[in-house]
């Protein structure tokens, strides 16, 4: 896959700073999740809210998760974007935004 630059597609387009904000964290890894709680000694419940099945993770909840994949399968209108579940964030939004452009 080609590199390409995360900033300028997030901070350049015309989402809403929080959108933006939502995006670069999602990006880097730093979405706040059960499990990154759980790497700072923060214990609480570590199931996906959306479907119960898995442990939440960024890549789950993004990803994997069965309500995450009907989001993608909506935006990406009629699945003209496929992707497996081995595709990082970053590639998933380069491949939505080569066919969307923001």
């Amino acid at each position: 896959m080609p590199i390409w630059n995360h900033w300028k597609v997030v901070w350049k387009s015309e989402a809403l700073p929080k959108i933006k904000f939502f995006v670069w964290t999602l990006l880097k890894g730093k979405i706040i999740t059960a499990k990154n709680f759980l790497k700072h000694g923060i214990n609480g419940p570590s199931h996906c809210p959306n479907c119960l099945a898995a442990e939440e993770s960024i890549h789950h909840l993004f990803i994997d998760c069965p309500f995450s994949i009907d989001c993608w399968r909506n935006l990406s209108h009629n699945n003209q974007i496929s992707w497996s579940n081995q595709n990082t964030i970053g590639e998933i939004l380069h491949k939505w935004k080569k066919n969307y452009p923001w």
